[in-house]
């Protein structure tokens, strides 16, 4: 009787394991039904999308073919204003080299003028100096000869009675 009673009790023990993994299978099979109709919903979701997103393209073309036309002169007018630009910025680039030139050489010939104007108030000044030694020397002579004269007069105005000989050689 020992041997049947494990035996029963051996197949109680399986009918709950085989219960068990009955129930694992089941639990198994709903999520793998549930993940298809997921992967499902996926699918059409994303092929809306991708229906979506061709009508949008197709939309997008044709507002493109309707707008080209119109845009081609924008564009060339755009082209034509940058080019404009590009040719005035060249003018100025030039007239402003032009003045900066004029600039330098006006600098340069300044810069000489002054040298010069130096050089020549440093040669006037030299002569005014030998000007003013030359006056000098010439009052100096002229002031002794007055008064050698201023002396002469004076002796002979002292010796009338004297003769001029004698005053002459005094």
């Amino acid at each position: 009787m020992f041997g049947v009673m494990t035996v029963i009790q051996e197949a109680a023990d399986v009918a709950g394991r085989l219960e068990w993994i009955a129930w694992a299978q089941t639990a198994t099979a709903v999520a793998t039904v549930l993940l298809a109709l997921f992967g499902i919903g996926l699918a059409i979701a994303g092929l809306y999308m991708l229906r979506a997103a061709n009508r949008l393209l197709h939309t997008l073309e044709r507002t493109v073919e309707r707008l080209a036309p119109r845009a081609e002169p924008l564009l060339e007018r755009a082209s034509k204003v940058a080019e404009d630009a590009a040719e005035i910025s060249e003018r100025v680039r030039q007239n402003v080299d032009q003045v900066n030139d004029t600039l330098e050489d006006v600098n340069r010939q300044l810069r000489e003028a002054v040298r010069a104007a130096e050089a020549r108030v440093k040669r006037f000044g030299a002569v005014v100096d030998t000007v003013q030694a030359e006056v000098e020397d010439v009052l100096l002579d002229a002031a002794a000869a007055a008064r050698g004269l201023h002396a002469a007069a004076e002796k002979l105005r002292l010796a009338p009675n004297r003769g001029r000989r004698e005053a002459a050689d005094d």
